[in-house]
């Protein structure tokens, strides 16, 4: 497993709410739960204001 390197992230990548609106339909981390969950969940989930999802993005 490959360790995180935590200076690298806070440098290269942003975290942010999942917008309303936005599509994660090509979103594939390998763990079908979390898939699931992202695609179909999270969303209803916010509307329902049970949660609220943020995502990781890698800056360009």
């Amino acid at each position: 497993m490959e360790l995180i390197d935590r200076n690298r992230i806070l440098s290269n990548c942003k975290v942010r709410k999942l917008s309303k609106d936005e599509s994660v339909s090509t979103f594939d981390c390998g763990d079908s739960d979390l898939n699931d969950f992202l695609l179909n969940e999270a969303l209803p989930y916010r509307k329902s204001k049970l949660a609220v999802t943020y995502i990781l993005d890698e800056l360009e």
